[in-house]
This record gives C-alpha cells, sequence and structure tokens, in this order.
C-alpha cells in the first residue's frame, strides 16, 4: 500500500515536471508543489504510524482484564 501511494506521489510531481515543460508553467508548478505537499505530509503520517505501532509492540496487555501497560 505504502508503495503505491508512493508513485502516485512520483507520478504528480512527473505531471509536474511535464506540464512546466511544455508550456503551462505556472499550473507545473502549482501541480509539481501540490504533489511534494501530498509526499511530506504522507511521509509524516507513515513516520507518526510506526511511531504508534512501535508503542502498541512494546506494551503488556493484562490477561485478566482489559488494561494495557506501557
Amino acid at each position: 500500500m505504502q508503495d503505491s501511494r508512493v508513485w502516485a506521489v512520483l507520478a504528480v510531481v512527473v505531471v509536474g515536471i511535464v506540464l512546466m515543460t511544455t508550456g503551462a508553467a505556472l499550473l507545473g508548478l502549482l501541480v509539481g508543489l501540490a504533489g511534494l505537499a501530498w509526499g511530506v505530509f504522507d511521509r509524516q503520517a507513515v513516520e507518526a504510524s510506526r511511531r504508534d505501532l512501535t508503542k502498541w509492540n512494546r506494551s503488556k496487555i493484562c490477561l485478566a482484564c482489559p488494561h494495557v501497560f506501557p
């Protein structure tokens, strides 16, 4: 799933570059910047998810009660 998002972000940036070289410079710049911003926000979300998963994997669950110990 993550690989497909990386390829989608890369495709948007490439489309922006192609638009800039074919004459629609402002539109190409906007599309390219939007792709870069999407990539940055997506990467931050992935890193936050990995941190949460690591925290969860380190926690201990009591089998007698529904309590989770950090």
